[in-house]
């Protein structure tokens, strides 16, 4: 596989979990590009081949700051990032019980999808 996994791809699943069309009411695209990219760099440390694609090409890993960005990891961690976008969304100046505990759930789920 290789790195074609789009910031679009990521954030629609991610707002349609979240119940936030586009972003619109809770979860801007400037929190949800900062989260993907916090993402990329957890499963980098975690899973340093994640730079290396199937075909053992070298995938250079740049930050992601607009909506048409491809995520710069291989595609088989799409989601991995999906699951630490949703623990911080989730878990971002919540003092709700109930979203901490999705939040906590997603945080496993990230965890799951590494290996951890």
């Amino acid at each position: 596989m290789a790195a074609t996994t789009t910031v679009q791809s990521v954030l629609d699943a991610a707002w349609q979990i979240l119940k936030d069309p586009a972003g619109a009411l809770f979860y801007p695209k400037a929190d949800m590009y900062k989260w993907v990219n916090e993402g990329v760099e957890q499963v980098r440390q975690a899973r340093p081949e994640c730079q290396i694609t199937s075909a053992g090409a070298l995938i250079t890993i740049t930050p992601v700051t607009d909506i048409a960005d491809v995520v710069s990891i291989d595609d088989r961690w799409y989601t991995a990032i999906l699951e630490w976008v949703l623990y911080r969304a989730l878990g971002a100046d919540s003092e709700d019980a109930g979203d901490l505990k999705q939040s906590a759930a997603h945080l496993a789920q990230f965890d799951r999808a590494i290996g951890r």
